[in-house]
């Protein structure tokens, strides 16, 4: 009698345990559930391009590149300077040191402080030099061009890929819900069935366990979840989390034509690569003409006094010629620094040609594929779902066991939640080609969302 009345007490409690534990659970993964500030895929493309801490990087390197081109043209142009100086000698010194002969009514004058100034006026006549570095800037300036466009690219396709990510999930939510509601509502049928006697507590700590491990999917559900918000927020620019509003995503629009497309298109990653090839040849050219010789013209006025401050000038006009013989190796230092930096570039636009075209290849066949697995996962789940309905049937004549029906169950929910992910794969798969195109734009969504 003893026993029967521990054993009873047992009963009881893994009743009352099945009965508090999912109930904590469903209230930690409500709570869990708490939503963000939300925003539309549109909005946060608009917010992204315009905030994103990269996008302003690119910008400013864009200006500094730009100042560059400037700063190059500015070493072509006439250079006016003015150079003034006091100098205090020990011993008097000439005054005026100009052309002439002194006289008696003009003598010469010898002072110990002497004022003296000059205006000079330096004109570039010849330097091929300047004009291949004006050359090397404006290639460099190209390049960074289509270096924002890479970075432009990237912002567009992380923001769409949350968004699609979580699509994904709030499909998953939604499969997963239904599926806990069923459970609960078989497990309170089979607690009940308990307390007549009907079914042994091992059917409800069966029912209980499955429930349980639904709920901890829903619980990692929900951790991606918060992840997305706060990898949006990193793109907006923000320092908190922003939730990404539930959009419908369709393959209705998209014919898949244009990844089949023959031949890939030159994208941006590598256009930059060729644009940086193309700043390293010309700052290669720089070097090479930095050994020819410069020309120049000057003209300059020098004025002289002493305390008096009576001021006596001249004129004088030029030609200056430089021709560099030894310079420590300087100009041989940046010749190979440039030769070597033109080859890696060389390098650079080879590799990007070749991933380019090889990730647009793979791209095109992970869509193919995805395609054709989506249409026999689709049958799957048709199939599956008559094989539960078979199941069920059985199970409430007493043919089957819980425990087949709940296999049944759970095989259907995965194979469901494995239909809808190869559609966001193909969404994924279709975006990253068009990353790689260089064809990303806030209107792109329209392709694939439905209002």
């Amino acid at each position: 009698m003893r026993r029967n009345t521990q054993h009873k007490r047992v009963i009881i409690s893994l009743l009352l345990l099945n009965i508090i534990f999912p109930s904590l659970l469903i209230a930690q993964a409500t709570a869990a559930d708490i939503p963000f500030q939300e925003i539309s895929l549109n909005d946060a493309l608009t917010e992204a391009l315009k905030f994103n801490p990269q996008a302003g990087a690119a910008a400013m390197r864009l200006r500094q590149a730009e100042a560059g081109v400037r700063a190059a043209k500015s070493s072509l142009l006439p250079d006016l300077v003015t150079i003034g100086d006091y100098t205090r000698n020990e011993e008097p010194v000439l005054v005026y040191p100009m052309h002439g002969t002194p006289t008696p009514a003009d003598p010469l004058e010898f002072e110990k402080s002497i004022y003296s100034g000059i205006i000079r006026l330096d004109v570039p006549i010849l330097d091929l030099s300047g004009l291949s570095g004006i050359g090397a800037a404006r290639r460099t300036v190209d390049a960074q061009r289509a270096r924002n466009t890479v970075i432009q690219q990237g912002i567009i396709a992380g923001v769409i890929e949350i968004f699609i990510q979580m699509g994904q999930i709030s499909d998953n939510l939604t499969l997963i819900d239904s599926h806990i509601k069923a459970l609960e509502r078989r497990e309170t049928e089979l607690k009940t069935l308990a307390q007549e006697g009907r079914v042994s507590p091992a059917h409800v700590a069966e029912a209980g366990a499955s429930l349980n491990s639904t709920i901890s999917d829903r619980l990692e559900l929900l951790h991606r979840k918060k992840e997305l918000g706060y990898r949006l927020g990193g793109l907006l620019g923000r320092k908190q989390p922003v939730y990404p509003r539930k959009h419908t995503f369709s393959l209705s629009a998209i014919s898949g034509k244009d990844l089949t497309d023959e031949p890939f298109p030159a994208g941006p990653k590598t256009l930059a690569a060729e644009a940086g090839y193309a700043a390293a040849q010309a700052g290669k050219d720089a070097a090479q003409f930095s050994f020819a010789p410069r020309v120049d013209g000057f003209a300059s006025q020098s004025l002289r006094s002493g305390p008096e401050i009576d001021f006596s000038s001249e004129w004088s006009l030029g030609l200056t010629v430089t021709l560099p013989i030894f310079t420590g190796g300087e100009r041989l230092a940046r010749l190979g620094a440039a030769e070597a930096s033109a080859e890696a570039a060389r390098h650079e636009r080879d590799s990007a040609f070749i991933n380019d075209r090889s990730e647009a290849s793979i791209l095109r066949s992970r869509w193919e594929n995805t395609a054709v697995r989506r249409t026999y996962l689709s049958d799957a789940v048709q199939n599956q779902l008559l094989s539960v309905t078979a199941t069920e049937s059985r199970y409430k004549e007493g043919r089957s066991s819980l425990s087949d029906l709940l296999t049944e169950e759970t095989t259907l929910l995965e194979l469901r939640m494995r239909e809808r992910s190869l559609l966001y794969e193909q969404l994924l798969s279709y975006t990253a080609y068009y990353q790689i195109a260089g064809k990303l734009s806030p209107s792109f969504v329209r392709t694939f969302i439905e209002e």
